[in-house]
């Protein structure tokens, strides 16, 4: 079997998830700092922030890890974006398979960045099939666990309506 777009789009948004469970994802300067322990919350006070803006976006579950072979995929395809030429046909690529991973709707990406929806998708795909057709010449095997879950997707589902992250994780 050969590499397709879908596929090529699949190890992205891993490759993105991958980046995003992290340790340490979070790096920034430190800004003020305190030698002072963390105070520790009662439950009192958690029970008044539920649902409050301070608290909406954050109350998330912890993320594991990524395992080693995660990390080694993720290499991988950080490689493939060489082949795309179009530097915004790159930038739609990478910004889309980050919102997949992160559960964000990339049309309201687009709306932020300004860019017209529809452009925005032909070149994700235009950048996807160029990074398959690159693979493809350089005879890079395809992993059975990839075609595997790609064999999943229903045949008349459109790619860009899926949600990636309720596909399984292969390690």
């Amino acid at each position: 079997m050969t590499w397709t777009s879908e596929i090529v789009i699949y190890r992205l948004i891993r490759a993105a998830d991958t980046i995003r469970r992290l340790p340490g994802g979070g790096l920034r300067p430190a800004g003020f700092t305190s030698a002072w322990p963390a105070v520790r919350d009662e439950w009192a006070d958690q029970l008044a922030r539920v649902g409050s803006e301070e608290t909406r976006g954050r109350d998330r579950a912890r993320l594991s890890p990524p395992r080693p072979g995660e990390i080694d995929r993720m290499y991988q395809c950080m490689d493939w974006m060489v082949h795309v030429g179009d530097p915004e046909h790159r930038k739609a690529l990478m910004i889309y398979c980050r919102d997949k991973a992160h559960g964000w709707r990339f049309s309201r990406t687009c709306k932020k960045l300004g860019w017209n929806r529809r452009t925005a998708y032909n070149r994700k795909d235009k950048a996807a099939q160029e990074v398959a057709s690159a693979l493809n010449n350089k005879s890079v095997s395809l992993p059975q666990a990839d075609i595997d879950v790609v064999a999943q997707i229903p045949a008349n589902i459109c790619v860009s309506a899926l949600r990636w992250t309720n596909l399984p994780i292969h390690r």
